[in-house]
Formats: C-alpha cells, sequence, structure tokens
C-alpha cells in the first residue's frame, strides 16, 4: 500500500512539473507578444461563462465586447510604445549629429586638420573608475555613503563634518 502510494504521489509531482513547464512557456509566448493582459481577460471570461452563463444575455455580451475592445487597444498600446521610444532615438541621434555637423563647419580647416585623429589608433586600456565614488541617500538628505571597488561605507551628515555609520561589503563575485 505505502509503495502505491508513493508511486501515485511521484507520478503526481511529475504531472505537475510538466504542467508548471507548460503553463512558463505559455507565459512567455504572451510576455513576449505583449498579450498577457488579453489572454488573461479571455480565461477570465471563458471560466465565468462555463461557470456561470454570464454572457447569453444581451447585456452580457456587450459587457464582454466592452471588455475585448478595452484590452485590445491596452495591448496596442503596449505594441506601440517600443516603437515610440525607438523613434524618439533616432530623432535625438539624428540632432546630435546635425549638431555636431554644424559644428564641425564652423570649424576652420587649420584648426580641423590639427585636431584631427592619428590615423592610426592604439588601444587604450580601459579606464577604472577612481573610488570613492559617493552619493547621496535618496530619501535622506542628512546621510551619503561612499563606495569603493569592494565595499560601501555610509555616513551621516552632522554639524562636525560625517559620522561614520558602517560599512556594507560586496560580493567576491562583483570586484571592479
Amino acid at each position: 500500500m505505502g509503495a502505491l502510494l508513493s508511486m501515485l504521489l511521484a507520478g503526481l509531482k511529475a504531472v505537475l512539473q510538466i504542467l508548471a513547464l507548460l503553463f512558463k512557456i505559455v507565459y512567455n509566448i504572451l510576455k513576449a507578444f505583449r498579450i498577457r493582459l488579453l489572454a488573461v481577460y479571455l480565461l477570465a471570461c471563458l471560466i465565468a461563462q462555463l461557470c456561470f452563463h454570464t454572457f447569453d444575455d444581451v447585456f452580457g455580451k456587450a459587457y464582454f465586447y466592452v471588455g475585448l475592445a478595452a484590452c485590445i487597444l491596452v495591448t496596442l498600446y503596449a505594441w506601440a510604445k517600443p516603437l515610440r521610444e525607438a523613434r524618439r532615438r533616432k530623432k535625438l541621434n539624428r540632432r546630435e549629429r546635425e549638431l555636431e555637423q554644424r559644428k564641425d563647419d564652423d570649424t576652420p580647416q587649420e584648426e580641423k586638420e590639427e585636431n584631427a585623429p592619428p590615423a592610426v589608433h592604439e588601444k587604450k586600456p580601459r579606464k577604472r573608475e577612481r573610488y570613492p565614488l559617493y552619493f547621496d541617500v535618496e530619501g535622506r538628505p542628512d546621510y551619503m555613503f561612499a563606495e569603493y571597488a569592494d565595499r560601501y561605507e555610509l555616513f551621516k551628515k552632522s554639524e562636525h563634518g560625517f559620522e561614520y555609520i558602517r560599512t556594507d561589503y560586496k560580493d567576491g563575485d562583483n570586484f571592479d
């Protein structure tokens, strides 16, 4: 009896893992196409119709179509937002190029030649950030912290300068 029960539990666990995997795959597909809200709405309407027959009358159908239209509009907005952002970035890049071109046009020819880059560029090592870097604590104007390569140090601003509060160390994998 105990062996049969453990086999049933193992089978149930395997089925649940497969269902979880399928759910994750479907969720990622819906996320990629930005139609999660629409899918959730349609699923909720399906459950409401099967359980309560919500959309059988004229008013129920009207509510369904109004909700569907709202979900479609939100989905279209979600699709259009990245396109608007890309167009905005493209405009900014174009403006920056135009400003650079105007600046180059205003520069005399001799100065352009003096400031011209050499024909061969040597690869320079990337500059490391100089530590410490100082930051104010958001929402707490009387505190600030210093970031070092391996730690953060918290200070409180006082009339005598800065008072040391504590040190938090970074993870060993995140050293710069």
